[in-house]
């Protein structure tokens, strides 16, 4: 089974300074087959890239390791939002909600998703 775990890389003593990007490391039955690196420098940009990634990897077995939530306890200013299909993307404290933006993405997505859950037909 394909399973897609999104990672943060930073130093949890040091903070935002030390982010070194958002990781979606790839296996298939255990076993390591893929790894990809999201860094722009901005991690709300990496994790959303990262997220959409992961997702047409495997939609239904998308992991977040701990980082990710330690992430948002130990560096100020980040949190989260939910969208309107459930998803929960990293934030900015002060970002506006996800709008405009992202929205095309998530609708390309959606439809991306749609489809990889049909049945082919037999």
């Amino acid at each position: 089974m394909i399973i897609p775990i999104i990672s943060i890389q930073y130093d949890e003593d040091v903070g935002i300074d030390s982010y070194r990007g958002v990781i979606v490391t790839t296996y298939d039955d255990g076993k390591e087959i893929d790894v990809q690196r999201f860094n722009v420098g901005d991690p709300v940009i990496d994790y959303r890239e990262a997220y959409v990634y992961a997702a047409r990897t495997n939609p239904f077995n998308l992991m977040t390791s701990s980082s990710v939530d330690n992430f948002v306890r130990d560096v100020d200013g980040f949190g989260w939002d939910v969208d309107a299909h459930d998803n929960e993307w990293l934030v900015r404290d002060d970002d506006e909600p996800l709008g405009e933006w992202f929205e095309p993405r998530l609708v390309d997505l959606a439809r991306e998703l749609e489809e990889a859950m049909k049945c082919p037909s037999g």
